[in-house]
């Protein structure tokens, strides 16, 4: 993109500005318009400064935007694994309550009381169990409770 064709796309959107201002449903655009208009205008500005055309793929901006957008990403990504993670535990260690077969030969893991409290939420009958088991982990301090800092952690996160 040449800066005349910046000048152009950047008046073009200015005058969509001044239209949409006389429309209720354009003018609440959520600052949409505006960030559209002050991005026209950063890139006329970098485009006179060079004197060069513009290519996206070179300007930082837009590379520390689209590395934010990956970030962003990755994080509801691994969000939604450690959702999935949990609402599997939480099955596992259901069907194992309900099998009368959650002991102390199924070792207590990091994350078991996000596991309990999403039982609890679906009103699970098992979660009981499942507290019973946790209790009897924390007295023992087996499992993941063998680290002073998760039986710390558990004391006031189990009914």
């Amino acid at each position: 993109m040449t800066h005349s064709e910046a000048v152009a796309a950047l008046e073009e959107a200015e005058q969509h500005a001044h239209l949409d201002r006389r429309d209720e449903a354009a003018a609440d655009d959520g600052g949409r318009r505006a960030a559209e208009l002050a991005e026209w205008q950063r890139v006329v500005q970098l485009l006179a400064a060079s004197g060069g055309p513009y290519y996206p793929d070179a300007d930082v901006v837009v590379q520390e935007e689209l590395a934010e957008d990956r970030r962003r990403e990755e994080a509801e990504q691994q969000r939604r694994q450690e959702q999935q993670r949990v609402a599997d535990r939480a099955e596992e260690l259901a069907r194992l309550g309900g099998a009368g077969r959650l002991d102390r030969s199924v070792p207590s893991q990091a994350g078991d009381e996000a596991a309990r409290d999403l039982l609890e939420e679906k009103r699970d009958y098992r979660a009981a169990k499942v507290d019973a088991w946790l209790a009897l982990a924390l007295a023992d301090q087996s499992g993941h409770y063998a680290d002073p800092a998760a039986r710390a952690a558990a004391v006031g996160s189990l009914p």
